[in-house]
């Protein structure tokens, strides 16, 4: 968890400094932290506090825009290729904004793999179909 220190409307960006211990542990300026589920870049970090640059598109698009000083928010840090996933996997990207809903990256694969028309061209048929992925343990 952390603590909203300030929130700065610029004109290019919104700045959140946020307050927070655990999550800053071998943190580094780039490093992305997420933030309420929307991952945020730190562009500067304290002994007890990072600072996020967050676009006006992200911010608009996301719960931050309903953020004021002082409020909780829910922190954790980015995974790398060594973290043992706990079954999905997600993108930085919002599917669905207050509550920053992601989808799991392999399901949107899955969809558009199952939505995808063959070109006129390719005479062979994919072998992915809903047989196949319930064979295979997705539905």
């Amino acid at each position: 968890m952390g603590q909203v220190l300030s929130i700065k409307n610029g004109e290019k960006s919104v700045q959140l400094k946020i307050k927070c211990e655990k999550v800053l542990k071998n943190a580094k300026i780039g490093d992305s932290i997420a933030t309420n589920g929307t991952c945020l870049t730190a562009i500067e970090i304290g002994k007890d506090y990072f600072v996020a640059d967050c676009m006006h598109e992200t911010v608009k698009r996301t719960n931050l825009a309903r953020l004021k000083t002082g409020n909780l928010v829910n922190l954790e840090k980015s995974i790398s290729l060594s973290t043992p996933l706990g079954g999905h996997l997600v993108t930085g990207d919002v599917d669905c904004d207050h509550i920053n809903v992601e989808t799991d990256l392999i399901g949107k694969y899955i969809e558009r793999m199952m939505t995808f028309k063959e070109d006129e061209k390719t005479s062979e048929k994919s072998k992915l179909d809903k047989n196949f992925l319930a064979s295979h343990g997705f539905f």
